[in-house]
């Protein structure tokens, strides 16, 4: 594997954090594929392995995004960006009349400093690409397979989940689907502090669980479709 100049410090610090390796020592198999120290400079173990691990459970399961879901995704986020920026035009007509009946020097600084932020924000929502629902296309496939792969995923195994920034995790079933494939052979790690790194987050109580019977109705309509605690 040739190691680019920007993950050099990250090698480094991945050298120091595991003692004196050399890069290409392997420390786990994924997939028949080898995982050299180097490799987890550039990437996380635990990406390493699941992304790979999700790739071919997503392949194997005939998951993909259909042009249905595409345009749904792609007009609820059309829909929710005019929403922020009406939300927003308010928030300057509001900030405006302000200005206007504002007397002291230091309470007029304080509105227009939060108009002009205000007037940054809608110009930069009305120009984005994201406002065009091409944009929005495009950026949808990965989402929506993505969602389609968890609530597979889910329906199989079952368990708690937990809130991400977007949509539902479920947790407990990706526990499930990797000790599965660590006991068919589908990976195996060869080096046990990789191993302690790669488990970290998934054997962690620092998240926001969701019961599984909860979890059943959240994983049932996919989180574009939601209003969701993470929106607020």
């Amino acid at each position: 594997m040739r190691i680019s100049p920007a993950a050099l410090p990250l090698l480094f610090l991945a050298i120091a954090a595991h003692g004196e390796r050399d890069p290409t020592d392997v420390i786990a198999v994924v997939l028949g594929q080898e995982i050299t120290v180097a490799d987890v400079a550039e990437s996380s173990i635990d990406q390493l392995i699941n992304g790979r691990l999700v790739r071919k459970f997503k392949e194997d399961n005939g998951i993909a995004a259909t042009g249905e879901d595409i345009a749904a995704f792609a007009e609820r986020a059309l829909e929710r960006g005019r929403q922020a920026l009406l939300d927003l035009e308010a928030d300057r007509a509001e900030l405006v009349e302000a200005l206007e009946t504002a007397a002291a020097p230091q309470q007029r600084q304080g509105i227009q400093e939060r108009l002009d932020r205000v007037e940054r924000r809608i110009k930069t929502r009305s120009r984005s690409p994201q406002a065009e629902p091409d944009a929005w296309a495009t950026i949808a496939k990965p989402w929506v397979e993505r969602w389609k792969r968890d609530k597979a995923l889910f329906d199989k195994y079952g368990g708690r989940a937990h809130w991400q920034q977007v949509g539902v995790q479920p947790f407990d079933a990706m526990i499930k689907f990797l000790e599965e494939q660590e006991a068919s052979g589908a990976f195996t790690i060869l080096d046990e502090e990789y191993e302690d790194e790669f488990w970290a987050y998934w054997r962690s109580e620092g998240h926001r669980f969701i019961p599984e019977e909860e979890a059943v109705e959240l994983m049932a309509k996919p989180w574009w479709l939601m209003d969701r605690p993470s929106d607020e």
